[in-house]
Formats: structure tokens, C-alpha cells, sequence
């Protein structure tokens, strides 16, 4: 009896050590998860630092962006109003330029009356001169 009596002390004090040896190692699990969860949220915590500083800069970037193409933009606007300033004066250059060769026409037209009167007049005087001198050449 004695015997078994220390084989249960034995025992008893093996599971006493285990069990004081389960508490300091469930210690230092619950101090290494402790730890780890702070490293994680200071990680997370960085992380979002750098995530909003990165979305601050992207939006500054396009916001830049956005103005060089406001500013593009407008120049291009103002080269349209420029352009078609100056076709609409082409347009009216080739009215004015029409109406001037239509006066031309109308000028070859009144010159080239008066060339042909001019031509019959001189058929006429020719056929008057011609008709004098067979009249002076018969008498």
C-alpha cells in the first residue's frame, strides 16, 4: 500500500509539475498572442497610415492632372474661337472676292460690247474705204 501510496505521490506531484509547467507555457502563449495582436494592429495602424498617405497623393496627382487638362482644354477652346474667327473672315474675303469677279464679268461683258461695236465700225469704215476707192479706181 505504501508502495502505491508514493507511486500516487509520484504521480501526483509529476501532474502538479505538468500542470504548473501547462499554466507557464499557456502564459507565454497568452503573452506571444498579446504581443502578436499588438504587432498587428500597429502593423494595421502603418498600413493605413501609408494607404491614406498614398490616396492623399493620388488624389493631389489627378487633381493636377485634372487642372493641366482644364488648362489644355482652354487653349484648345481658345484656338476653336480663333479658327473660326478666321474662317468666317476667309468666308467673307471669298464673298467680297466673288462679288469682285462678278463685276469683272460684268466689265468683260460691257468691254467686249463696246469691242464688238468698235469691230463693226471699223467692218463699216473698212467697207466704206473700200467702197470709195472701186468708186475712184471706175471714174
Amino acid at each position: 500500500m505504501e508502495r502505491d501510496l508514493t507511486v500516487t505521490r509520484q504521480a501526483a506531484e509529476k501532474a502538479d509539475t505538468n500542470a504548473r509547467q501547462a499554466n507557464i507555457n499557456a502564459k507565454r502563449s497568452n503573452d506571444r498572442v498579446k504581443r502578436l495582436r499588438v504587432e498587428l494592429r500597429e502593423f494595421r495602424t502603418t498600413n493605413n497610415m501609408m494607404i491614406n498617405t498614398l490616396r492623399e497623393d493620388m488624389i493631389d496627382g489627378f487633381a493636377r492632372i485634372d487642372a493641366r487638362f482644364a488648362a489644355v482644354d482652354a487653349r484648345f477652346a481658345a484656338v476653336d474661337a480663333r479658327l473660326d474667327e478666321n474662317f468666317t473672315k476667309i468666308d467673307q474675303n471669298f464673298a467680297t472676292i466673288e462679288q469682285n469677279f462678278a463685276a469683272v464679268d460684268r466689265s468683260f461683258t460691257a468691254i467686249r460690247g463696246v469691242l464688238d461695236a468698235t469691230a463693226a465700225g471699223q467692218a463699216e469704215i473698212t467697207r466704206l474705204i473700200g467702197h470709195l476707192i472701186a468708186q475712184s479706181e471706175n471714174n
